[in-house]
Formats: C-alpha cells, structure tokens, sequence
C-alpha cells in the first residue's frame, strides 16, 4: 500500500525486475574481472621470481670490486662537503690519513664536521677542514 502511494506520487520510479540474462551478464564481467586479477598477480610473481633468479645466478667475477682508499674518497666526496678545492683539498686529506686511515667513510666525518661547525656558527671552510682533520686523526683506525 505505501509503495503504490510513493509510485503515485513520482517518488519511486518503476523498474522492472532484473531477468536472468542480465544476471548472467554480471556474473561474466565479475569472472572476468577475477581471471585478470588472478592473471595479473601470477604475471607479477613470475616476474618477481625471475629477477631475483637472475641476481642470484650471476657470477661474482663479472663485476670487479674497486676499493677506493680513504684519502681518494675525502678528495672526490669530502671536500665537496667541506666547501676546498684544488691542493688545498688533497692537502686537508693528506693531514687526515697521516697516522692511518679511520674505518668511518670521509662523506660521513665531512657531514658531521658540517653539521658542528653550523650548531657553532663558526661555518667556515676552515673550520670545517680542521674538524676533518681533527676527527680523522682522533677515529680508530
């Protein structure tokens, strides 16, 4: 009784019941949809497992490991950091290796150097060559 009074009154629309073609047009968008989503996610998994295959299956000799000594990397990464250059670069590295090279990578030192001097507000290449040198030659070697 309330639904044929919302019908007379335009508030529900008539819509006709859903048939079975219909239905099974549903069902075979949904099988679809779940068979590239399954499709999809194996595609994935093999490719996952196939790259990590290949980086496993590859040999060590192909690839030469170059170790980098110390002084060459405050010179190519440091004294960036530190804002020299030129020989005055090579000579703040040369300082920092004098009783042996630190186990801590120079980029690291030089950061940390960086990071002191601007909590100091002293930021200056100077004082940032010093502190290199000053925590290279304190570090265990």
């Amino acid at each position: 009784m309330l639904s044929g009074a919302l019908v007379r009154f335009g508030c529900m629309g008539y819509s006709p019941g859903m048939g079975i073609g219909s239905l099974s047009k549903y069902r075979r968008f949904f099988m679809i949809g779940g068979f590239v989503i399954f499709a999809g996610g194996a595609l994935l998994r093999w490719h996952h497992k196939r790259t990590l295959e290949s980086l496993s299956a590859a040999p060590a000799g192909n690839q030469p490991m170059v170790q980098i000594s110390w002084q060459d990397d405050c010179v190519s990464y440091a004294c960036r950091v530190i804002g020299v250059r030129g020989p005055e670069c090579r000579d703040v590295c040369a300082q920092a290796v004098e009783n042996g090279s630190p186990n801590v990578q120079a980029e690291r030192i030089a950061n940390a150097c960086k990071k002191q001097c601007i909590a100091d507000e002293t930021d200056t290449a100077l004082c940032r060559s010093e502190c290199l040198v000053r925590e290279a030659t304190n570090l265990p070697r």
